[in-house]
C-alpha cells in the first residue's frame, strides 16, 4: 500500500510492523464484505503498537473526506486538534460560501452535510474546513479511492467470534475508473498515508465498489485510520476514520 517508488524510502517497506496478534486477527476477521477475500497481505511483526488519535498531525485542522451521502447532500467528515472541542468546525467552498457548519466532538472529530443539494458541485469541486482559526487544506469530491457510504453494523455470533456480536462500521468505497479492483486495507499508524500496515484485501465488484466492515478500536483509543489501496499502490483512499463509540451514518 503505497505510491510507486515509495517503497524504497521506507524501512521494512510500508509495513511498519505487528499489530499485536489479538488485533490483527480481530481486523482481519472484520470480514470484508466483497466476494473471494484474499488476505495474503495481512504480515505480523513484532512489537509495533498503532496509534490511534494520530490526526491532525501537525496541522489542528484536517478535512479527511467529502463524498456525496445518501440523500444527495455532500457530506464531510474531518479531525481537528482535542483542543477545539466544543468549537465550530465550518465548511467552506472555493466562493468562501459557507456549506455546512457543526461542533467539534470531544475526541477531535467533526461530521457534517451541506445545507442543501447543490447540482452545480462536480467532482473537482474542493472544500475547507476552518475551526477557531486553524484552517485545513482544500478536499475536492473526487478522490481516486472515495469513501460513498458509512453505517453501523454488527457480525452475527459465530464460534470463530467466540458467540459474540461485533460491532463494526460499514465503509462502502469506490474505485475510480469503474471496473474490478484488488484492493489491500490497512490501518495507519503514522502521518504519512504510505506508513500503513496492511490487514487483508479485497475484491471490489465490476463497478469498483467495495463494502468494509471495518473494526472499532477499544474504548481507550478515540479513534483508528484505516485506508484502502488498489493492489499496484497507483490509487489510495483518504483517511477513513473509525471511531470507538457507536456510529450514526452520514444522514444521521
Amino acid at each position: 500500500m503505497g505510491a510507486k517508488g515509495a517503497k524504497g524510502n521506507l524501512p521494512g517497506g510500508l509495513r511498519t510492523g505487528l499489530v499485536g496478534l489479538g488485533l490483527l486477527a480481530l481486523a482481519i476477521t472484520c470480514l470484508l464484505t466483497s466476494p473471494a477475500p484474499d488476505r495474503s497481505n495481512a504480515e505480523t511483526r513484532a512489537n509495533a503498537e498503532p496509534q490511534g488519535g494520530i490526526l491532525p498531525c501537525g496541522s489542528h485542522v484536517v478535512l479527511t473526506a467529502v463524498y456525496r451521502n445518501r440523500d444527495g447532500r455532500i457530506h464531510f467528515e474531518g479531525v481537528a486538534d482535542p483542543k477545539f472541542a466544543g468549537r465550530q468546525a465550518r465548511i467552506y467552498d472555493r466562493d468562501n460560501h459557507l456549506v455546512a457548519a457543526t461542533t467539534v466532538g470531544e475526541d477531535g472529530i467533526f461530521w457534517a452535510n451541506a445545507n442543501s443539494k447543490d447540482e452545480g458541485y462536480t467532482w473537482l469541486t474542493r472544500f475547507i474546513a476552518r475551526v477557531g482559526g486553524s484552517e485545513s487544506r482544500w478536499k475536492r469530491i473526487g478522490q481516486a479511492v472515495g469513501l460513498r457510504d458509512r453505517q453501523p453494523f454488527e457480525l452475527e455470533p459465530t464460534a470463530r467470534n467466540h458467540g459474540k456480536t461485533l460491532e463494526r462500521t460499514r465503509v462502502r468505497v469506490k474505485v475510480a475508473g469503474g471496473h474490478s479492483n484488488l484492493l489491500v486495507v490497512g490501518l495507519q499508524v503514522g502521518c504519512s498515508r504510505f506508513d500503513v500496515i496492511e490487514l487483508a484485501s479485497t475484491y471490489t465488484d465490476s463497478n469498483g465498489v467495495s463494502d468494509l466492515n471495518l473494526p472499532r478500536p477499544p474504548a481507550d483509543r478515540p479513534y483508528w485510520i484505516f485506508r484502502v489501496s488498489t493492489e499496484d499502490d497507483w490509487k489510495i483512499s483518504p483517511p477513513i476514520v473509525v471511531k470507538s463509540v457507536p456510529e450514526s451514518g452520514p444522514t444521521g
